[in-house]
């Protein structure tokens, strides 16, 4: 099918779903980025940091924002040794900044945001199960009230007159 090894779509045959996957650094990259984009991390001084590339020197928040920006730029060729030589890199970099400490997590609104709407989607399961139990407690509760006033006309109808009456 494919005459060179190098002709071969990039992807890791899945044995257990029986398709062919992305490798997984792809996947931690795109998280990554995901991650960046919502603001959940910050890289803190990381223009402070020297690191050279090609004999040129630079700092690591330089290389790091160069590396995914490139690879935001061929995301999507998905068949592309390009894409696999950027993303490599840039996984080195994103690396390098972790192991230096430049990357930080925050508690950004978006975060708080998507918490907030599960708390809230919980919160309406809750409200249901309890609309539920107080529309069954009311049943009950017309139900012992219609039973009562059941046994007050009993009473009423075998006691004499005038004795007993509620």
């Amino acid at each position: 099918m494919f005459k060179k090894k190098d002709e071969r779509p990039y992807f890791v045959f899945d044995t257990y779903t029986g398709k062919n996957q992305e490798p997984d650094f792809l996947k931690k990259i795109d998280a990554f980025l995901e991650q960046f984009n919502r603001g959940d991390i910050i890289f803190k001084d990381a223009f402070k940091i020297p690191v050279s590339r090609d004999n040129v020197k630079t700092s690591l928040g330089h290389l790091l924002s160069f590396q995914l920006s490139n690879y935001e730029l061929v995301r999507s060729d998905l068949d592309s040794k390009t894409r696999l030589a950027i993303a490599s890199e840039c996984l080195n970099y994103i690396n390098h900044a972790r192991i230096a400490g430049v990357v930080q997590e925050t508690e950004s609104l978006t975060s708080k945001l998507e918490e907030c709407k599960l708390t809230n989607e919980s919160l309406k399961v809750s409200i249901k199960m309890l609309e539920e139990e107080k529309t069954e407690i009311e049943n009950k509760y017309l139900k012992v009230m219609k039973n009562n006033e059941e046994y007050e006309k009993y009473i009423n109808n075998i006691l004499p007159k005038g004795k007993g009456k509620r």
